[in-house]
């Protein structure tokens, strides 16, 4: 949880190869270039936090329904839950994923979507 900004933000590193000791090249934070851009100079977790319940960002509330799909029926609408980028499946049905997610959303995230 962050409590209050920090003055000095922590510089990141990429890691080759999961070496924790051995940094490589300096990164700075952003968001997956196929997707909503965080629309701040220096992006921090607080600010990923937000941009992930932006209302600007579909992605998130495609996600959470289509898990709640594959627990119900066993298969989500994404047959890849973990990978909603060009890699992974198409929806089979884009129409109710989206009308889902758009469900979601207007209920404010209460996941009780499955009773109404």
């Amino acid at each position: 949880m962050v409590m209050k900004e920090t003055e000095n933000l922590r510089k990141t590193y990429v890691l080759e190869r999961g070496s924790y000791d051995a940094p490589s090249r300096e990164v700075k934070p952003m968001t997956p270039n196929a997707v909503l851009p965080i629309n701040k100079s220096n992006s921090n977790r607080l600010d990923l936090a937000n941009w992930f319940f932006d209302d600007e960002n579909p992605l998130t509330s495609r996600v959470v329904v289509n898990r709640l799909w594959q627990q119900f029926f066993g298969v989500g609408i994404v047959a890849t839950p973990d990978d909603f980028g060009s890699q992974g499946n198409r929806p089979t049905n884009p129409e109710l994923l989206d009308w889902l997610a758009v469900t979601l959303w207007k209920m404010d995230g209460i996941l009780k979507i499955h009773k109404k």
